[in-house]
């Protein structure tokens, strides 16, 4: 089973998708997405969704993580619903 963490920063999303066997964690990617400040709000959102659905579809991603880096500002509180919404979508499991 496929599982992503994923950290949000103001100007950033870092993510990893793992897989974890035998209780030994296998890194299958890592990465992390640039948002572009010239983007709208609804923009930038938007840009997240679909980088976002591209790689929990891509990897079969089942389980994730969800952590806040920054201060809780109503831009990460709206980066955190979209992510949640993204993965709802794909019936990914979110975990605490």
């Amino acid at each position: 089973m496929n599982l992503i963490s994923i950290n949000i920063y103001i100007d950033r999303i870092q993510f990893e998708v793992f897989s974890i066997y035998n209780d030994k964690r296998d890194i299958i990617i890592q990465n992390e997405i640039r948002i572009p400040v010239s983007f709208s709000m609804g923009d930038k959102l938007e840009y997240i969704r679909k980088f976002m659905s591209m790689i929990i579809n891509q990897n079969k991603v089942k389980k994730a993580y969800l952590n806040i880096k920054d201060k809780l500002e109503v831009y990460t509180i709206k980066i955190e619903g979209t992510l949640e919404e993204v993965l709802s979508s794909y019936g990914v499991e979110i975990c605490n």
